[in-house]
């Protein structure tokens, strides 16, 4: 996920940067209900609508949503990190630049 942002901080109309988000997301929220990490699943859910809105052309990427995009893999770095000391259910949506919760 990360080099398909730092591909739409160069070009944020980038199709195949936005299709591998997609992917990617889709991918890792899938594992992530499968292993019971309900809230890193909700985030990808999160960035997997926002790239597929973005891939139809309903709502272009900003480089504010992919600034909340790149602290929500953070924050999901830093779950898989600390799984004791982090709830891993609930919670974790990415905002877009308008402060709506996608």
């Amino acid at each position: 996920m990360s080099v398909s942002l730092d591909q739409l901080l160069n070009d944020v109309s980038n199709k195949d940067a936005i299709n591998n988000l997609h992917i990617a997301s889709h991918s890792l929220k899938s594992q992530s209900q499968v292993m019971g990490f309900s809230n890193i699943a909700n985030i990808c859910l999160d960035i997997e609508k926002i790239s597929d809105d973005a891939f139809k052309g309903e709502k272009p990427i900003t480089n504010e949503i992919i600034a909340n995009i790149k602290s929500s893999i953070e924050e999901t770095k830093k779950i898989l990190n600390s799984p004791k000391e982090t709830s891993l259910s609930g919670g974790g949506a990415v905002q877009d630049d308008t402060g709506v919760t996608a």
